[in-house]
């Protein structure tokens, strides 16, 4: 069962990558092309603006102290 905060997350999650992924990609993401690297770019920024690189590594590194469940 998942708790209110692990559905918001997830509803929060699919909606950056819903923002960022066009919807129709059917590919395997692969950073030696162009566009791939510009989405993988933005995809990225916006993960990390929003502490969810790592959101289980300390605030004073940049993370949100959050556990992997």
């Amino acid at each position: 069962m998942f708790s209110k905060d692990d559905l918001f997350f997830k509803k929060e999650l699919n909606n950056l990558i819903n923002k960022y992924l066009p919807e129709d990609w059917q590919e395997y993401p692969d950073e030696r092309l162009d566009s791939h690297w510009e989405l993988s770019k933005q995809i990225k920024k916006a993960l990390s603006e929003k502490k969810w690189i790592a959101p289980s590594w300390p605030v004073k590194y940049g993370g949100l102290e959050k556990s992997f469940t």
